[in-house]
């Protein structure tokens, strides 16, 4: 509409983010659209019409934003709380793997402050994909390592990959942890 509100919500719309804005606001339209999986512009259109339409409407403001300002808007709000989401588990995998509290703080920041959080912060993949990649790593790196475990960390990389598709080069960490494992039990029966 006419506000400064809505023209600096639409111009923060920038680069793959107006392909993930449009494929939120109408689906897939075009042939090169399949390149921006469906996973962040479903989670986008849920999230504008379960939170953020309910929300405006409770103010009374249930038409403040289109179609496509709502999609913008719940990208950039995901985007942020996502990124926050990521660093947090950043750190449990880190002090998870024996790198202390300082060490781990030192690792959240450099990942909070570096040239390529431009992109965390966007509309863009990289914050959701970040969040299940490393709360996958949490739980396949258990200190008793189990069948949930393995199950859930399978499961977040495999909505990981349904967002990026490289998440699908993760599963070789499952398989090489999964080798691990089998290799210490055959250790374990056989010396």
């Amino acid at each position: 509409r006419g506000s400064a509100f809505a023209a600096a919500l639409g111009s923060s719309v920038v680069w793959d983010g107006v392909h993930f804005v449009r494929v939120c606001q109408c689906g897939y339209e075009f042939d090169h659209q399949i390149a921006f999986l469906p996973s962040w512009p479903l989670l986008m259109a849920t999230f504008r019409s379960a939170v953020l339409e309910p929300a405006l409407r409770s103010v009374g403001r249930g038409d403040a934003l289109d179609r496509a300002l709502g999609c913008a808007l719940s990208g950039l709000l995901l985007s942020n709380l996502l990124f926050v989401a990521s660093a947090v588990s950043l750190h449990r995998l880190a002090v998870k793997l024996g790198l202390g509290p300082s060490l781990a703080a030192t690792a959240c920041a450099l990942y909070a402050f570096n040239p390529a959080t431009v992109f965390y912060s966007s509309i863009y993949t990289e914050s959701l994909y970040n969040f299940l990649h490393f709360e996958s790593m949490v739980h396949l790196f258990e200190e008793k390592e189990s069948l949930l475990g393995v199950l859930v960390s399978t499961g977040l990389l495999t909505v990981a990959t349904s967002v990026r598709s490289n998440g699908i080069l993760s599963c070789a960490l499952v398989a090489a942890v999964r080798m691990r494992t089998t290799l210490r039990c055959l250790v374990r029966r056989f010396w």
